[in-house]
């Protein structure tokens, strides 16, 4: 059984030294100045932490997509606790609203749609540019046509026989000319 070079399907590396460090630093800093709203990113962005652990390629595409789109939308209520303090009653108000966390997974779904709609898209769009070009080159063929007359149409790639391009084989010398 051979193997493919498919970098995009290889098991991740894991997580580097450099980001261990900057993840030992940074989250007991985050939690540090944003007290309890820690919590409420911790919970904001678990759709991103789940889409970590469940894209297993080396790129984590997956992953960036919809922590992208799931970030997006944490940050305005983010924002919101940040700009009236940062104080428990805030986070609770903030944390309260029904509309914030429809947002905010609401935002996380869709990037989890962009996923999986994003390539079904493109193939459609590709195929539909591909079918462009071909009724194109068809137009093409028939002005030529009509210009040059039907012997450049026996070169038509489904009409193409190549037997027929090759000259018809000669006759082998006889043996008695020798």
């Amino acid at each position: 059984m051979t193997s493919t070079n498919n970098s995009s399907r290889e098991k991740p590396r894991g997580l580097s030294p450099l980001t261990i460090i900057l993840l030992i630093i940074c989250i007991p800093l985050l939690v540090m100045l944003l007290r309890t709203a820690a919590i409420f990113l911790a919970l904001a962005l678990l759709p991103s932490i789940v889409a970590y652990y469940v894209d297993r390629t080396a790129t984590r595409y997956i992953f960036h997509t919809v922590f992208t789109c799931n970030l997006s939308a944490t940050l305005p209520a983010l924002g919101r606790i940040i700009k009236n303090g940062i104080s428990d009653t805030e986070v609770q108000v903030v944390m309260g609203d029904a509309v914030n966390w429809l947002i905010i997974y609401g935002a996380a779904g869709f990037g989890w749609l962009l996923v999986y709609s994003a390539p079904v898209f493109s193939k459609g769009l590709i195929n539909v540019m591909h079918q462009r070009k071909i009724r194109r080159l068809e137009r093409t063929q028939k002005r030529i046509i009509s210009e040059w007359g039907t012997e450049v149409e026996r070169f038509h790639a489904e009409k193409l026989n190549p037997q027929q391009l090759l000259p018809a084989p000669s006759a082998p010398p006889a043996d008695d000319a020798l």
